[in-house]
Parts: structure tokens; C-alpha cells; sequence
């Protein structure tokens, strides 16, 4: 379930993992998951100069205190691009990248966001980007990678 930001107040970037999350051994889908996210960030360093992956935020909005871990984000000079990752395209990452990812970045860059599913396999009709560069801040963009 993902957390709807109500009056984001602060946020700030983490150097490390909570120490109150404990590190997991992945298996099955979930390591094929990984495994994905880990080629597309490595994709998205051979193209972009400024490129964040599993960055740690900790949030206070108007009801508590909270954490998020953003697959990755590249900051440009006129906005940032967000990326979920998904071995699957899924309808719950939008309100995910929407109501929290995005807030946060915004916030803690003063820069608007741009929001891009990047996923292996397709499951809508939602238009296609080829070039993560034609995403421009506010819009919502599928990426469809066989990385």
C-alpha cells in the first residue's frame, strides 16, 4: 500500500538503508525484479550523467513520519525523471510515483518531475516512450525495456 502524501513538510535524503528495515535475500520474482532494476540503472549511467538508484528518503508529511526507497531518478537542469521499475507493467506504480515519489523529489530538488514505468512486459495500451529524454515534467511515460 502506498502512503498518500498529505502536506509534505520535509523530507531528506538518506545515506544508508534504516537500520529498522531489515536487508532481504530475494528469491524467484522478486530477485528477477532486482536483477531488472539493477540493468536499467546501469542503462541509465551510460546515457545521463546524473543518475540516483535506491536512494533512501525519510518524509514528514501531516500525519507521521516515513521512509521511501525510489528506484531511480535522474536530475536534469529543468527537471528530474523518476523511474519505477516493474518486471510487469503495473497500474499501482502511477499513484505510487504520483502521490509519494514524486512529492519528495520535488520537494527536496525545487524541480519538477516527470514519471516513467519502465517494465519488461506490457499489459495496457498506454503509449510508449523511446527516448526517456522526450519526458517532460508532469507527464506520465512507459518505458518498455527487455534489459
Amino acid at each position: 500500500m502506498t502512503h498518500c502524501l498529505q502536506e509534505l513538510r520535509r523530507c531528506h535524503r538518506l545515506v544508508a538503508r534504516p537500520s529498522f528495515i531489515p536487508a532481504s535475500r530475494p528469491r524467484g520474482t522478486k530477485a528477477l525484479g532486482l536483477r531488472f532494476e539493477r540493468r536499467v540503472g546501469a542503462l541509465l549511467k551510460r546515457s545521463f550523467a546524473d543518475v540516483h538508484s535506491g536512494e533512501w528518503f525519510e518524509y514528514l508529511d501531516a500525519r507521521r513520519v516515513g521512509v521511501c526507497q525510489i528506484d531511480h531518478y535522474v536530475v536534469l537542469n529543468s527537471h528530474i525523471i523518476l523511474l519505477e521499475c516493474k518486471l510487469s507493467e503495473s497500474e499501482a506504480a502511477w499513484p505510487q510515483m504520483k502521490d509519494l515519489y514524486a512529492p519528495i523529489l520535488e520537494k527536496h530538488y525545487a524541480l519538477p518531475v516527470a514519471r516513467v514505468q519502465v517494465c519488461r512486459h506490457l499489459r495496457t495500451g498506454r503509449k510508449l516512450i523511446s527516448d526517456l529524454r522526450a519526458a517532460q515534467p508532469g507527464g506520465e511515460y512507459l518505458c518498455h525495456l527487455l534489459a
